[in-house]
């Protein structure tokens, strides 16, 4: 059972890291240099869910893709278009950091991170 669980969870994984990467129009090449791995394969079978990942590099592939690290590992299964609503968001939410709200930017920051649980 508890394989299968893990099976399960790699698969969503992998499904959110192919359709983040799809989303921002990057090839599996640009993915691999960003997250510091040498070949390609790494990257196909982490979106196949045959392999997972370090931490270190689930948050380079979250920078990558302009989305909370949150995201990507949660055993949430977002859909095309609610990825595409999330990244919007996290790339407003990150060029409004400037500005004068820093109470709303963190707010709203947060508000994702709680609904990517």
């Amino acid at each position: 059972m508890e394989g299968d669980v893990k099976k399960g969870y790699l698969l969503v994984v992998g499904a959110k890291m192919k359709k983040l990467r799809r989303i921002c129009g990057l090839d599996q090449v640009e993915v691999m240099r960003a997250m510091g791995y040498s070949s390609t394969s790494s990257v196909s079978q982490i979106e196949k869910g045959i392999k997972g990942m370090a931490f270190k590099r689930l948050e380079s592939a979250a920078e990558l893709f302009g989305v909370p690290a949150v995201v990507i590992a949660s055993e949430k299964d977002y859909t095309l278009e609610n990825l595409e609503m999330i990244k919007g968001l996290y790339t407003i939410i990150d060029r409004q950091q400037s500005g004068d709200t820093p109470q709303n930017y963190h707010a709203l920051k947060d508000l994702i991170k709680i609904t990517a649980k």
